[in-house]
């Protein structure tokens, strides 16, 4: 696979991999299994940065699980859903074995919890281990909120994990995600109009509709997770 372009002066792979081999041995030295971070900007670069190469760019937050003895984990922008093994010698996510993605942005508070989410589902085999915080200035305050409650009985609670399920679910469904969100207005109007706050699902596009088995799709999620809903 090609480096990617936005890589303008890459790092060597020898360096990163001079960096993960020195960082896992302070980690072993510390007694500390897995390493949480996250970055929402290439200013500075920032840990993200610093451990995969990759900058996290538009105020998208990128948030790295790194433990001290497998390849990583990245949670970045991206469809609902999204889960995906790099390949072998993949020249743009080196050292990284999974790929999670969410669409999720800082203006947009009902997103707050689509990264921490899947990073505690990533965190789920580490449960009684350690963990180590890096850079918590760097991180979003629902990040360290979310993974902190999740940890607080010693273990990650599955309720959480099962909302985040959910949540991803519902979300695909109200915009479309199966389709390339060509749905994604319609689908927010449509809701709207169930909760009897629109008379109709009308769009400036009048040939912007609900995709074929969309409103199906609702329905499904609406009867399945009546807690996401303001009709319980």
């Amino acid at each position: 696979m090609a480096m990617s372009e936005r890589l303008n002066s890459p790092v060597s792979s020898a360096e990163l991999e001079r960096r993960w081999r020195a960082v896992r041995a302070a980690m072993a030295k510390e007694k500390i299994d897995v390493l949480l971070m996250q970055n929402n900007n290439d200013h500075m670069g920032g840990y993200v940065r610093y451990f995969t190469d990759m900058p996290a760019t538009n105020g998208y937050p990128n948030t790295v699980i790194f433990p001290r003895e497998d390849e990583m984990t990245v949670v970045c922008q991206g469809p609902f859903g999204g889960s995906e093994a790099t390949a072998q010698g993949d020249q743009n996510w080196r050292g990284v074995k999974r790929i999670l993605t969410t669409p999720s942005y800082a203006s947009t508070h009902y997103t707050k919890d689509y990264d921490p989410e899947l990073a505690a589902s990533a965190l789920k085999p580490f449960a009684q281990e350690t963990i180590g915080y890096v850079g918590t200035y760097q991180m979003s305050y629902a990040l360290l909120d979310h993974i902190k409650r999740a940890r607080q009985s010693g273990s990650i609670d599955s309720s959480l994990l099962s909302l985040g399920a959910a949540l991803t679910d519902a979300n695909a469904a109200v915009f479309d995600a199966a389709n390339a969100f060509r749905g994604c207005i319609p689908g927010i109007h449509e809701v709207l109009r169930r909760d009897g706050l629109l008379d109709g699902i009308w769009c400036l596009n009048p040939n912007e509709t609900l995709s074929p088995g969309q409103g199906e799709n609702i329905t499904r999620v609406t009867r399945g997770y009546p807690e996401l809903t303001d009709r319980r």
